[in-house]
C-alpha cells in the first residue's frame, strides 16, 4: 500500500503539514467565538432535557463575553469582504422584488412571499451555487424546466428550515461552513492554505 493511501486511510496529514498553524493566522476572537458556537450545536444531541439546559446555561456564561468581543471586532472591520460576498449573492433581486405590496417586512411578523426573503436567496446559492437572480433568469428567459424544478426544491428546503431547521438539508455547501467562511473572510480565513482551512472547518 502506498504512503499516500496510508495517510488517507489513517486520517493523517500530508508530510510537511503542521496542524494548528491556522490559529496563528486567524483572528483569535473569531476563532474563540466560532468554537463556542460549535459547542452550542452539540447540545441538541443531548437527550436529557435537564442536562441539555444545564450545559446551555454554562455555555451562555462563556459565550456572552465572546459574543460582545466578536461584535466589537465586526464593528472595526472596514470594507467587509464577507458583506460584499453576501451582497453579490443577492445582487439585483429588485428586478424580481416580490415583497409585500403594503410595505410590510419580515421583521414586522407579517406574512411575506418566501422568494422575497434573504434566507430564500441564500438557500438558492447554498443548494445550487448560483444567485436567485440567475435562477429566475433561467426560468423566465431560457424557459428551463430544470431551473423551475430547482426553484420548487428550494421552496421545500425553505419550508423545512422555518419549521424544523436546516439539519438534514441536501446542500452544495455546508450550512455551518458557509457562515464560518463568510464571516471569516474578514478575520484571516483568506490567508489559509487548503489544508489549514480544512482543519479549521473540521
Amino acid at each position: 500500500m502506498s504512503v499516500q493511501k496510508k495517510n488517507k486511510k489513517s486520517g493523517t496529514a500530508r508530510p510537511g503539514f503542521v496542524r494548528g498553524l491556522w490559529r496563528e493566522k486567524v483572528n483569535p476572537t473569531f476563532a474563540a467565538w466560532f468554537s463556542s458556537q460549535k459547542k452550542n450545536r452539540d447540545f441538541g444531541k443531548i437527550r436529557d432535557p435537564e442536562e441539555s439546559d444545564r450545559k446551555f446555561k454554562d455555555w451562555l456564561k462563556e459565550a456572552a463575553p465572546l459574543s460582545r468581543a466578536m461584535n466589537e471586532a465586526r464593528n472595526r472591520v472596514k470594507n467587509s469582504a464577507g458583506a460584499k460576498l453576501l451582497s453579490e449573492i443577492s445582487r439585483g433581486l429588485k428586478f424580481h422584488d416580490l415583497s409585500d405590496p403594503e410595505g410590510r417586512d419580515e421583521g414586522s411578523g407579517m406574512p411575506v412571499n418566501p422568494e422575497s426573503s434573504p434566507l430564500f436567496w441564500q438557500l438558492v446559492f447554498m443548494k445550487y451555487g448560483i444567485t436567485f437572480r440567475e435562477l429566475i433568469r433561467q426560468i423566465e428567459i431560457e424557459k428551463s424546466r430544470v431551473a423551475h424544478r430547482k426553484l420548487i426544491a428550494v421552496h421545500r428546503d425553505y419550508w423545512k428550515v422555518i419549521t424544523t431547521g436546516p439539519a438534514d438539508l441536501k446542500l452544495k455547501y455546508n450550512w455551518d461552513h458557509f457562515s464560518l467562511v463568510i464571516q471569516g473572510l474578514d478575520f484571516g480565513l483568506d490567508l489559509l492554505m487548503p489544508e489549514e482551512l480544512a482543519e479549521c472547518l473540521d
